[in-house]
């Protein structure tokens, strides 16, 4: 799982594990790495590091349309790893979630499995204001990722019902509480891209997000 995890940390190799114009292969390699990151949890949890291929592996075009393929799951599969006993389970998952966000088209910048967020957050003023623009936060040194509407729907169909609810309580401040401030982080983030547009702002709206995060 580690050659995995430093394999895909650059483009060539994470489009390789897609296997991207292999035509009716594409996304089988993905969907087994998918498959075993989501079927072992114990002790030693030697699969863990999967996860960080599949953050990787959004990072590039053909990710984000194999992780977002309509009926596939792949988002609502993952989304209980976001309670996941183990920090690093926890945090493939709201990174996986967060480089769904990114917009290949309008923004090249995106984040590995090493690098850092790269702007400060102002989640609750824009989503109490209920914000239908661009939100205030700015990229130090470049332009700020943004979620397309193609993949803001995707996201949203693929997702289900829990999404928000899921996507949420790390940054509530309500138990069970987040201890990994990366993991918050990179939840806060894909929640900053979703409320980006209209769409996206009105169902966080309406799943209690502005109450949500003044808690938090």
């Amino acid at each position: 799982s580690m050659v995995l995890s430093n394999v895909t940390t650059v483009d060539k190799g994470a489009q390789r594990l897609c296997q991207e114009n292999e035509g009716t292969k594409e996304g089988l390699w993905l969907a087994h790495v998918l498959s075993l990151f989501l079927s072992e949890q114990n002790d030693s949890d030697e699969l863990a590091h999967l996860g960080n291929a599949l953050y990787n592996v959004c990072r590039t075009t053909v990710g984000r349309k194999l992780l977002l393929a309509p009926g596939t799951g792949y988002v609502r599969a993952l989304l209980p790893q976001l309670k996941a006993e183990l920090p690093d389970r926890r945090l493939a998952a709201a990174e996986t979630i967060r480089n769904c966000c990114l917009d290949k088209e309008r923004c090249e910048h995106s984040w590995t499995s090493q690098a850092l967020a790269p702007w400060s957050l102002g989640l609750e003023l824009d989503l109490i204001g209920y914000a239908d623009t661009a939100l205030c936060a700015k990229v130090r040194g470049g332009e700020q990722p943004r979620l397309s509407q193609v993949s803001l729907s995707l996201l949203l169909n693929e997702a289900g019902p829990d999404f928000f609810p899921s996507l949420l309580q790390p940054i509530s401040g309500k138990d069970p509480f987040e201890p990994d401030s990366r993991v918050r982080q990179a939840v806060a983030e894909a929640v900053e891209m979703i409320a980006g547009h209209s769409e996206g702002c009105g169902q966080l709206w309406a799943a209690g997000a502005p109450e949500l995060l003044r808690s938090g």
